[in-house]
């Protein structure tokens, strides 16, 4: 994007002398600030980029920020706009406009960092150029982040959506404007602040009532029937069923079939596999075989079910980044289906709402043979389960799990909590080598 372009984005209004025209890079970061960059000052509950400007004023080229920050940016160049954060994504709005790169937004109650990184993983195996979301940059303020890293030579932009409160999402889906937008599943995630079920699934929609014109609404199976009727839905491609404890997945695609190996036995994954082809089969023009060469090999994102040794040679799922009802469930289930004494460490699932004890007490954790629960609403699972053992916070599992668990060769651990947990700290913990054998890796 060209300097002269940010007060038509924004509708801002130029301070001092106008900058010469040029492209630039936003910053939204005082850490991060490269000199000529233009800072955007940013404001939130723990922070506010206004305080920054004085000190940013002499490296900055120009400065985006609200009235209150003005007479601290001395001689440089300074856009007022009425509220920055809206100004961010109008900004960034603009620049996806000016490139050609299909837009496919991903969102969903769980699944959309997986479905998002397979997509991508499957379109460069394909020989596609593309920006995606790094990290958890998803929400108001790394959406558009993620938007403006597109550049000319990019192909696809694959752009994680997520929300926890209403009206979010109308400001993402209009912000994005995507050709293609994709509903991982629908589920009783952050109902504190988005309501029931179907003003989840309300909210969710809102991505596809503002794609381009001829947009492409593709969701999984059990997602549609949640949503208003849509000419614009296709059809995603089927798993037909999977085999070897549920390690191969096998697609289906208008007659053509094809499988590809997962790496861990979890039916959840397998639909998301199955999600992503369906993707690819619409948006390329790769058979099914292709799609499945170009998928297979893909492997978990960090802290999201992967496979780590850890300590006495267990074996260790580390899918701590977050947690709903959803996400748990089909943890649960991956556990299952792996050989060996299964151990599951879970935490409290942040966010819920009022059903939250309901939701937490109707886990199913039959097929746990250790069960180590912490956090105040993990007592409602825990109330139920006679083999659980409770505990308060991390620091008393850390003194007290010994009495009831010994890490053995044999073991597979599974550790997940919302993020508010701070569950890495465990899987660090587990994660640490010991003077036993190391275990075997999973066989398929």
């Amino acid at each position: 994007m060209l300097m002269h372009q940010l007060a038509i984005a924004c509708r801002g209004r130029w301070h001092g002398a106008i900058p010469v025209d040029r492209p630039v890079r936003i910053c939204t970061d005082s850490r991060q600030l490269q000199l000529g960059d233009v800072f955007l000052a940013l404001r939130g509950e723990h922070f506010d980029g206004h305080a920054f400007i004085a000190q940013l004023a002499g490296r900055a080229s120009a400065i985006i920020g609200e009235a209150s920050g003005r007479a601290k940016a001395a001689a440089t160049p300074y856009l007022e706009v009425a509220d920055s954060l809206r100004a961010f994504g109008d900004i960034a709005h603009a620049h996806r406009l000016q490139h050609r790169a299909r837009l496919i937004a991903i969102s969903g109650s769980c699944g959309k960092t997986t479905v998002r990184s397979m997509l991508a993983h499957g379109l460069r195996r394909l020989g596609y150029r593309l920006c995606e979301t790094q990290a958890n940059h998803n929400n108001l303020i790394g959406v558009p982040q993620t938007l403006l890293q597109i550049n000319d030579g990019d192909q696809f932009a694959v752009v994680e959506c997520g929300i926890s409160e209403r009206g979010e999402m109308q400001r993402l889906a209009t912000m994005v404007e995507a050709d293609v937008v994709v509903l991982t599943s629908i589920a009783m995630a952050h109902g504190e602040g988005l309501g029931e079920l179907t003003d989840i699934a309300r909210e969710k929609y809102r991505l596809a009532e503002a794609m381009k014109a001829h947009g492409r609404l593709i969701v999984a199976p059990a997602v549609a029937a949640l949503l208003p009727q849509d000419e614009r839905l296709l059809p995603a491609s089927r798993m037909v069923r999977s085999t070897r404890q549920g390690v191969v997945c096998q697609l289906c695609w208008q007659g053509e079939r094809a499988s590809l190996t997962l790496p861990l036995p979890a039916a959840h994954l397998a639909a998301d596999m199955a999600l992503s082809a369906s993707v690819l089969m619409h948006e390329t023009d790769a058979s099914l075989h292709e799609v499945a060469e170009a998928l297979q090999g893909w492997q978990p994102v960090s802290q999201r079910l992967q496979i780590h040794q850890g300590i006495n040679g267990i074996r260790l799922l580390d899918d701590c980044y977050n947690a709903n009802p959803a996400s748990m469930q089909a943890a649960l289930d991956t556990l299952a289906q792996m050989p060996g004494r299964r151990i599951a460490i879970l935490g409290d699932m942040a966010e819920l709402g009022p059903g939250a004890a309901t939701l937490h007490a109707a886990l199913d954790v039959r097929y746990v043979d250790v069960l180590l629960l912490i956090g105040e609403q993990m007592q409602a699972l825990a109330a139920r389960q006679p083999k659980a053992r409770w505990f308060a916070d991390v620091s008393a599992w850390r003194e007290g799990y010994a009495q009831y668990w010994q890490a053995d060769t044999d073991d597979v651990v599974l550790v997940k909590a919302s993020r508010s947990m701070h569950f890495e700290d465990i899987v660090n913990e587990l994660k640490q080598p010991s003077l036993k054998r190391e275990a075997q890796p999973y066989a398929v």
